[in-house]
């Protein structure tokens, strides 16, 4: 399931955002023919009921999905994101692909 948007210190692309959870993309995949873009967990758990792309009903399955290209990691890479701790005091605002150290060395 994304990350909430209203974590990120900036607005969000709505490119990054999952069309099945409305979250910005986490660990995100994309269909094979029309290249929509979801959080991984969110498609696998669709295509488990369901076997289409759940924006334009094109036929898909869970070996078909790839790693969506370079740039859109990139780019949600670079998205500045509050803590997961921030309702505890934690005022730290990270990288996305930051979040994770943050957090291990928080704990």
């Amino acid at each position: 399931m994304g990350f909430e948007v209203g974590r990120f210190s900036d607005p969000v692309d709505e490119e990054l955002i999952c069309p099945i959870c409305s979250g910005v993309l986490e660990e995100p995949l994309q269909a094979p023919n029309c290249e929509h873009a979801f959080c991984g967990a969110c498609i696998n758990e669709w295509l488990t009921r369901q076997p289409t792309c759940p924006v334009d009903r094109g036929a898909i399955t869970p070996n078909q999905l790839k790693p969506v290209p370079r740039i859109l990691r990139n780019l949600l890479s670079r998205l500045e994101i509050n803590c997961d701790n921030a309702s505890f005091g934690c005022t730290a605002v990270h990288k996305l692909d930051l979040l994770q150290n943050h957090l291990q060395v928080d704990s």
